[in-house]
């Protein structure tokens, strides 16, 4: 763990930055609610639960339209109990920064390292590294939480770590996206021609 942040400290991933301030504990209730309910949580619970239809995972749901939105209700109870723990009362606990920053200095293969780095270490309130107790036990609470509401046959502690190890997994693809997602708003974007080129910002985001 020691050799993680010591990487992550090194690589200047998580400088002081006078102009972030740290959330209170109100913000990161505020955060946890518009992770759950934002558009890409709807996409991501509708995509999770696609693939688990074409999969028919977990059986006990049945296949057809009924199938369909009981994974889809799973998938959104994964997420928002997820956010509910991690990002707001485990992060407000251990003092931790839920936010992801985006970095503008790095290639794909950087940008790459970085995001899977982001699962395992974040920033203090205070912005310095540590582990990511709140987003790794938010996940592992969620999963076991999940156990109460999923089908009988899908409750096993294999299944568990299972989704646990894609929920890992999901978050470092999930940090690749935010990473790369300014620059793609920015060419989305269709602005209107101008004379003298635009000012542009590199201030952090989440």
């Amino acid at each position: 763990m020691k050799l993680l942040l010591a990487a992550a400290a090194k690589a200047g991933i998580y400088r002081n930055d006078p102009s972030t301030a740290p959330l209170s504990p109100g913000e990161k209730f505020k955060l946890a609610v518009d992770n759950s309910t934002s558009i890409s949580a709807f996409l991501a619970g509708n995509l999770s639960a696609g693939v688990n239809q074409a999969h028919d995972t977990p059986s006990g749901y049945g296949a057809g339209t009924k199938g369909y939105w009981e994974r889809l209700g799973a998938a959104m109870a994964r997420r928002s109990s997820s956010q509910v723990l991690g990002t707001f009362l485990l992060a407000s606990a251990f003092h931790e920064d839920p936010r992801f920053y985006v970095r503008n200095d790095l290639e794909l293969g950087g940008s790459i390292k970085y995001a899977i780095r982001r699962v395992f270490v974040t920033r203090t309130d205070a912005g310095d590294p540590t582990f990511n107790w709140s987003g790794l036990l938010g996940m592992a609470g969620s999963e076991g939480l999940a156990n109460v509401y999923y089908p009988h046959n899908y409750r096993s502690a294999a299944n568990t770590f299972s989704r646990f190890g894609y929920d890992m997994l999901g978050n470092a693809c999930g940090n690749l996206l935010r990473q790369y997602w300014p620059r793609i708003n920015r060419r989305l974007k269709t602005e209107p021609p101008s004379a003298t080129p635009a000012a542009s910002s590199n201030a952090a985001k989440r």
